[in-house]
């Protein structure tokens, strides 16, 4: 579920937004309409009710959606979270560099289409968090194995098998051609030095941690050094569906 402030003084539009996006999703809630900017800052800065995304008309009474915008106290909560509805051209283009907005939209673009771009802002958002649960997945699995966290390679591994989980493609990845590329891209670095420094860091791991660990982890006979592509593929299983527990010992 995800809760969306609508911030304008058109009632009406506020009223007819809210039932269109009633009718069109279970997963979108209006947690709130706030008619001017001062009730809007009020709610955004106090309201105990969690606000995932903000819908924003810049002409309002009391204080307008720039000075909103100013005075919001967490900016990092509201990053790439708040939609400009306004026909304001002069305004627009000074907040476009905003890392709170998503996007901006003109009311005359109607609200099918302001519909549509919350169900693309929700879907993302759903993303972000299903990555965030995978992450700290990831490295609850990491920590076990004694990799150094201050590696590199470490976390390109981590943001490797997150991409693979995320992106649902468990079942059919390319190391260098899906991942490695993509990684590479992020982080300006060549996708030599990507797989290089995961390997330094699965190096470090394996000498980290005690082989009877090693062992169990990967059911292993032997004192065989795991490949990378077995330890994604391993840690992957047992984020997805973990099927036993190791202890630290």
């Amino acid at each position: 579920m995800i809760n969306i402030l609508i911030i304008d003084d058109n009632l009406d539009y506020a009223t007819n937004l809210l039932n269109l996006i009633k009718s069109r999703s279970n997963d979108i809630n209006v947690c709130g309409i706030a008619k001017n900017g001062k009730i809007a800052l009020d709610l955004i800065n106090n309201s105990k009710t969690r606000i995932d995304v903000i819908l924003l008309d810049l002409k309002l009474p009391y204080y307008d959606g720039e000075y909103v915008l100013n005075k919001i106290i967490d900016k990092d909560k509201y990053e790439d979270s708040i939609v400009i509805i306004s026909g304001e051209i002069n305004l627009i283009n000074k907040l476009h560099r905003n890392k709170m907005i998503n996007a901006i939209i003109s009311k005359s673009m109607g609200l099918d289409y302001l519909v549509q771009r919350i169900n693309e802002i929700f879907c993302y958002k759903e993303k972000i968090k299903q990555s965030k649960i995978y992450r700290d997945k990831i490295i609850d699995e990491f920590r076990l194995l004694n990799y150094d966290m201050t590696f590199k390679g470490t976390k390109y591994l981590i943001e490797t098998i997150e991409f693979i989980i995320i992106n649902d493609i468990i079942e059919n990845y390319n190391l260098e051609k899906d991942v490695y590329k993509y990684i590479s891209l992020k982080y300006n670095a060549t996708v030599h030095n990507i797989k290089c420094n995961i390997i330094r860091s699965n190096t470090n791991m394996y000498y980290s941690c005690e082989i009877k660990k090693l062992k169990k982890y990967f059911n292993m006979d032997g004192d065989i050094r795991p490949k990378t592509k077995t330890i994604i593929d391993t840690v992957i299983s047992n984020v997805t569906r973990r099927k036993y527990t190791l202890n630290n010992t």
